[in-house]
């Protein structure tokens, strides 16, 4: 019998939110920084590939933490929704700003906050859980070690591609 996963705390929802505002800062100023319209549109979908499991990501755990539809909920969620447009107006006044390839310095950065929050928050917590559902039902460890491959081939052909 599969156990169900405990509940996240609120802290520790709080530090993935942070961990996620920081990393789309990077990513916005990487957006922001980029010389030409087909340089930033290139980071667009990157981007757009992944900012929607994220935002998936940090909803579940601020739900999870009993935070649903309250200020704390609201707040974490507006400091998501505004750290990527922050950050594109910060990567465009450092592109004016800096000499050298200041993009390339801040796409490293994002890409390294992703993988962390990637490796450290969301992979262990999902494969910690016996199956899909919160209850721990469903296809198991298997079908997830599967599908994290599935993703991590389709954004290593995102990358080929851009």
């Amino acid at each position: 019998a599969a156990v169900a996963a405990s509940p996240v705390s609120f802290l520790t929802a709080a530090l993935m939110a942070g961990a996620l505002c920081f990393h789309s800062v990077l990513e916005g100023a990487a957006q922001g920084a980029q010389p030409g319209v087909a340089d930033a549109a290139h980071i667009f979908v990157a981007v757009a590939a992944h900012k929607g499991l994220a935002a998936y990501a940090l909803g579940a755990a601020v739900v999870d933490a009993g935070a649903d539809g309250g200020p704390r909920f609201w707040g974490t969620v507006g400091a998501f929704a505004a750290a990527t447009p922050l950050g594109i107006a910060c990567g465009a006044l450092l592109a004016d700003l800096a000499t050298g390839d200041a993009a390339a310095g801040v796409s490293a950065l994002a890409a390294g906050t992703f993988v962390y929050v990637a490796a450290m928050e969301v992979i262990p917590r999902e494969l910690g859980r016996g199956g899909h559902g919160r209850d721990g039902s469903g296809g198991g460890v298997a079908a997830k070690l599967g599908a994290l491959c599935v993703g991590f081939g389709l954004m290593t052909l995102l990358a080929v591609w851009a």
